[in-house]
C-alpha cells in the first residue's frame, strides 16, 4: 500500500485541480453572462460569442468536477436496499457496480476523445455561430472529466480491495 499511496495521492491532487477549474468556470460564465446583461440593456451592446462561450463553460463546469466529487462521495447514494445486506456482499455488489461504473466511464471518456480528435483532425468549427470556436475543445473537456471520474472510481476500488485484503 505504502508504494501506492502517491500515486493515489496524485490522482487525487489532478482531480481537485479539475474541481477548482471547474470552480473558475462557473466564476467566469457568472461575469460572462453578467456582462453580456450589462451591456444588452446599459449600453445596447451584447458580448458577441457569449452563448458559445457559455456552452463550453457549462460543458467545463458538468465534466470537470465529477472525479473529485466520486473521490469525496459526494454523489448521492441510495442505501436502501443495501445496508440491509450482509457485509461481505456489499462489498462484492460495491466492487461489481464500481467495475461497471469503471466501464461505463472508460467507454465515454473513448467516445468523447475520439470526437474530439475527429472534429480538432477536421478542424470543425461551430457553423451558425457568430465567432467561429472549434468544435473539439467541449468533447475533449467532456473526455477527460470522463477519465477522471473512471480513475477516481478505480482509485476507490484499489482502496477497497486493499481494506478487504489486510483486514
Amino acid at each position: 500500500m505504502k508504494h501506492l499511496e502517491p500515486i493515489l495521492q496524485a490522482i487525487e491532487l489532478v482531480a481537485k485541480m479539475l474541481y477548482f477549474a471547474a470552480a473558475a468556470s462557473i466564476c467566469a460564465s457568472f461575469l460572462l453572462m453578467f456582462s453580456d446583461a450589462t451591456g444588452r440593456f446599459l449600453f445596447n451592446h451584447p458580448i458577441v460569442g457569449t452563448a458559445e462561450v457559455g456552452g463550453y463553460l457549462v460543458v467545463a463546469i458538468a465534466f470537470l468536477a465529477l472525479g473529485y466529487a466520486q473521490l469525496k462521495g459526494a454523489h448521492v447514494k441510495v442505501e436502501l436496499f443495501t445496508s440491509r445486506l450482509p457485509q461481505k456482499f456489499q462489498s462484492f455488489l460495491y466492487i461489481f457496480v464500481t467495475l461497471l461504473a469503471i466501464s461505463f466511464f472508460v467507454v465515454m471518456a473513448r467516445q468523447a476523445g475520439e470526437r474530439a480528435y475527429v472534429d480538432w483532425a477536421g478542424k470543425v468549427l461551430l457553423s451558425p455561430a457568430v465567432v467561429k470556436l472549434p468544435v473539439w475543445i467541449p468533447s475533449f473537456i467532456a473526455a477527460l472529466g470522463c477519465a477522471i471520474v473512471a480513475i477516481s472510481l478505480l482509485t476507490q476500488l484499489v482502496r477497497h480491495i486493499i481494506k478487504l485484503v489486510e483486514s
